[in-house]
């Protein structure tokens, strides 16, 4: 007997599979499913009897079915559905939990209950077996279920995980095929026949399941265990067999393994043979419905020992009242309500009704934690599938809260279900152990080190998420200029200039079709959601694995001590995501890099001059220039923002030059956006966007002041409005001056459009090296060691 909590604590799952008559998706959530998220379990799946499912869907605190594991409704044709088994996949390795209890607080604890623990290691063959019975779940006629697919899988890798056949002493008993009482004669046989039969069970008809069992194993008597705490109830069978209904004789007894103070829930059927003793136990009751002819589906496991005089001991006991408090219903009768399961997909909601449903149309109502909503009409065919359009859901379906989907007909007849969420599951499979991670961010309820692990995973990467970024913004391979409004404010003469002080530069074509469309979609929603963050993250203050509390140092200090080092390990991470996004040399990543570094302004705050290296590296990563129009008004905010900056203090010509390097000619300053707004709460000292768009609009570029001087010349007109062009160099001035009101001078200057290193005279000897970074920087430069003309780079190269 083994207790399951302490096996799902002992290991790393990537997978796990639970069958279950009664649910209680509360006591699933908060104790099964956090011991398996905290084990990086990826894959959860629970097959539950129709009544299950129909009960849980009364639980409101259930917020993460559909998403983080799913539940598949299986409904039985005359009966219910009731094994308990519980598979425990890592890697190679399988573990098989089968036994009485229900996934619920009663199954796993506080009633009296008996669970047999197999591994592929010591029990192949039983494992085998376990296989074959989830294969034939998906295909055999008594059992309709929408997972049939899943469960081929978990067949086939219980399978690969039972190659060595290992002990024959372990069976596994189910009665998809045959009936539970004719194993156990069949085993009885093999042993040189029964010569005694203890039963203990909750759940009785009348007895006559038992006294026929008894008559065919050629008994006259059967002992029947009697809990002195007595036994969990249903609203249907008995306590206790009728021995009026019975031609053997029932002897009272109490088992003494059995006996512990709890309720009995335990099912077990003790067969003492000529030459050995088997014990039978897992969900059956002592009904016909579980050993006879089949009604139900049952799991056992039959433990067989040669030579063994009996498994128990027992003592005289009295036989219980019939009377007794409540808990699992198990009946035969179909309940009025039905059951449905259902995927969400894309933007369609897709499934099958698995009870009866006598209408070819359904009218279906989608409830959330919103509310109930109707969604539409749908066709139902034969087999109860049904197909709606759902694409209203799909912003939504990433939030945690539970969904459930009702299909109703004229009729009044009713049947419900949970919607899982196709995608969490791509999700999981393709994000790993970060994905858990990414959800909480998605929900608003990240802490720092979800923070931490998204962006670890970022880095790693990249191409998946620049190509889910083109789902959340439009981009265009060359940006369209806006139109003059009467709001905008001119900067005249901006054109498409590259700063080489800064490296701003062209871009290159994204390389996209590396993502699925799940993970595309949900990504370019995680991003949406980093966007929208304008609240402070509170820090764990988590000591590290080297911490040592120092003499003195308070538990407040200490914890700040701790958050400080825990964000600082977040920055240190998004600066190497930033290398790795601006790298690329495209807007989309360029974008992004943007975007979480406003996300980590506005969740971790920070200190001011960190943030404005950020900025200054994103703004001066030359890619902006190919952003659309929706997110324009940003990359302006930003580039004013960061010319405000009191840590950096750019100069308003630098400002002027890095709007012109972005093509941006005419500008709206309007309201700061809110993406910009969380970079300004952090650098509090940073001028206001209008003082420093006024002053980038006073001054000129030299680029621009070197075009002047070309339209002058050209025109003959004089200059009145030098800035700072040849500014320290005055003879260099003088000439340009000259050119501009004498023809015979213009020969003393030469107009390049082009940037070179050599004089354009023709003899192509190569300038200083001073003053070629006095053209590349102010325009202008002399030809000092050649013709001694004065150059002006009137265009700069794009």
């Amino acid at each position: 007997m083994t207790n399951p909590i302490h096996l799902l604590s002992s290991g790393n799952w990537d997978e796990a599979v639970f069958t279950t008559y009664s649910l209680s998706l509360s006591f699933f959530e908060g104790v099964v499913l956090d011991s398996l998220v905290r084990r990086q379990c990826r894959r959860t799946m629970i097959l539950a009897d129709r009544t299950g499912v129909l009960g849980a869907l009364q639980e409101y605190g259930a917020r993460r079915v559909g998403q983080d594991y799913s539940v598949e409704p299986v409904a039985v044709r005359r009966g219910v559905f009731h094994p308990k088994i519980s598979l425990l996949f890592s890697g190679n390795e399988a573990h098989c939990l089968i036994g009485s209890g229900n996934l619920t607080f009663g199954g796993w604890g506080f009633n009296l209950e008996l669970v047999e623990h197999l591994h592929s290691s010591f029990a192949g063959s039983a494992m085998w077996q376990v296989a074959e019975f989830f294969e034939l779940l998906g295909v055999t006629d008594r059992v309709r279920t929408g997972a049939a697919p899943r469960c081929e899988e978990v067949g086939g890798r219980l399978k690969a995980a039972s190659q060595n056949p290992g002990r024959s002493d372990i069976r596994f008993l189910h009665n998809l095929e045959h009936s539970i009482s004719d194993q156990i004669i069949e085993l009885a046989d093999e042993f040189g026949g029964a010569e005694r039969l203890t039963v203990a069970a909750p759940f009785w008809d009348s007895g006559s399941a038992i006294g026929r069992l008894g008559s065919k194993l050629g008994l006259d008597k059967v002992r029947v265990h009697s809990p002195p705490e007595g036994a969990v109830r249903g609203s249907l069978g008995r306590a206790w067999p009728a021995p009026e209904e019975i031609d053997l004789e029932i002897e009272a007894v109490c088992v003494d393994t059995l006996s512990d103070g709890r309720l009995l829930h335990a099912k077990a059927f003790e067969i003492q043979c000529a030459r050995g003793a088997i014990l039978v136990s897992g969900s059956p009751n002592a009904t016909n419905a579980a050993i006879g002819t089949p009604a139900n589906v049952e799991a056992a496991i039959a433990r067989v020992a040669p030579h063994k005089g009996a498994f128990w001991s027992v003592s005289a006991a009295e036989a219980p009242s019939m009377a007794n408090v409540d808990s699992e219903v198990e009946t035969n009768k179909l309940q009025e309500s039905g059951v449905l399961r259902a995927d969400f997909e894309g933007e369609m909601i897709r499934g099958q009704i698995l009870t009866p449903w006598h209408s070819p149309t359904a009218t279906f109502d989608l409830e959330t934690r919103e509310g109930k909503r109707e969604i539409g009409e749908a066709d139902v065919g034969p087999d109860g599938d049904f197909t709606i359009p759902a694409g209203h859901f799909a912003a939504s379906a990433w939030l945690p809260g539970r969904r459930i989907l009702h299909a109703r007909r004229s009729e009044d007849g009713v049947a419900s279900g949970f919607v899982q969420i196709v995608a969490f599951s791509h999700i999981v499979d393709r994000a790993g152990v970060c994905a858990r991670h990414m959800f909480a961010a998605m929900a608003g309820m990240e802490s720092p080190d979800d923070i931490k692990a998204i962006i670890a995973w970022f880095s790693e990467n990249p191409d998946r998420l620049a190509a889910a970024s083109t789902q959340t913004r439009s981009l265009s391979p060359k940006a369209e200029q806006a139109p003059l409004s009467p709001q905008m404010v001119s900067v005249d003469g901006l054109g498409s200039v590259t700063d080489p002080d800064l490296g701003y530069g062209g871009t290159s074509e994204p390389e996209h079709g590396i993502a699925g469309p799940h993970e595309m979609r949900f990504l370019s929603q995680l991003l949406s959601a980093l966007r929208k963050r304008t609240t402070t993250i509170e820090p764990t203050g988590a000591e590290g694995e080297d911490d040592e509390r120092q003499e003195g140092v308070s538990d407040q200090e200490a914890h700040q001590r701790n958050s400080e080092r825990e964000h600082r390990a977040i920055f240190d991470g998004f600066e190497y995501l930033m290398d790795t996004l601006l790298a690329r040399k495209e807007a989309e990543s360029t974008l992004i890099a943007l975007d979480i570094g406003g996300y980590l302004c506005a969740s971790l705050a920070p200190d001011p001059e960190r943030a404005a290296t950020w900025l200054r590296r994103i703004i001066g990563s030359g890619t902006l220039k190919e952003v659309n129009v929706d997110r324009r008004d940003e990359i302006v905010a930003a580039v004013l923002l960061h010319g405000g900056d009191p840590v950096f203090k750019p100069s308003a010509q630098s400002i002027r030059r890095l709007l012109h390097a972005l093509g941006y000619r005419s500008v709206t300053l309007g309201e700061e956006p809110d993406a910009i707004a969380r970079w300004r709460a952090v650098m509090p000292g940073a001028e206001d966007s209008s003082y420093v768009f006024g002053a980038a609009a006073a001054t000129r570029t030299y680029a621009e002041q070197a075009e002047d001087c070309r339209d002058a010349i050209k025109d003959r007109r004089a200059i009145h409005d030098w800035n700072e062009i040849a500014m320290n160099d005055l003879s260099m001035r003088e000439t340009i001056k000259e050119a501009c009101a004498t023809s015979n001078k213009r020969n003393q200057v030469i107009i390049i459009d082009t940037f070179r290193q050599t004089c354009p005279c023709g003899k192509n000897i190569q300038l200083p090296i001073a003053e070629v970074d006095r053209l590349r920087a102010e325009h202008v430069a002399r030809s000092a060691n050649c013709c001694g003309r004065v150059i002006v780079w009137a265009q700069c190269d794009e």
